[in-house]
């Protein structure tokens, strides 16, 4: 599919997904195109559910597994509600995770405010530390990928393998930061 430059931005919007830092309270970036419309909010739901794309995986945790996509709407309002089918109930620190990867994702669709994360019988999920109702977008300042981006730390792929630059005595060593897969 080619696609001139002018028209790209009429037929796909730029969404920032994202996902937790392995052992981490931060997020990290992974920028998507979806068509404009509808589709790209259940696209970016559906995104953040499914888990990193492969090439991403070692430097993110996954979701738990067994989490679908059961509707997504939005109102006039901004709020947006998304339901998610599971085959078991995720943790509570895992509820919280997924709701923080989901309210930072929607961040991209200018017209949200809030995020409502509910089973998929409409029941809100219960977080852990976070007040009960919608989620404003703004929520989950601490997982702010930002804060996590001021580190003058070195990262590089070797060998297919994430690793940390670390200067050893004037030498500079590979520190492994993801497990091999």
């Amino acid at each position: 599919l080619l696609i001139s430059q002018s028209l790209f931005p009429a037929a796909f919007v730029r969404v920032v997904v994202y996902h937790h830092a392995p052992s981490a309270s931060w997020l990290v970036a992974d920028p998507r195109y979806f068509p404009r419309g509808p589709r790209a909010r259940e696209l970016a739901a559906r995104a953040v559910l499914a888990g990193p794309p492969e090439w991403l995986s070692g430097a993110v945790d996954p979701p738990p597994p067994g989490l679908s996509l059961a509707d997504i709407s939005v109102s006039e309002t901004g709020l947006v509600r998304i339901g998610v089918a599971a085959a078991s109930p995720p943790s509570p620190e895992a509820a919280r995770r997924i709701a923080a990867e989901l309210v930072w994702t929607f961040r991209s669709f200018a017209y949200v405010s809030h995020v409502s994360i509910e089973d998929a019988s409409g029941r809100p999920w219960s977080l852990p530390r976070v007040a009960p109702g919608p989620l404003a977008i703004d929520a989950f300042a601490e997982a702010s990928p930002s804060d996590a981006q001021l580190s003058r730390q070195l990262f590089v792929v070797n060998r297919g393998h994430l690793a940390r630059a670390v200067d050893v005595g004037g030498s500079v060593q590979m520190v492994a930061v993801a497990p091999a897969a």
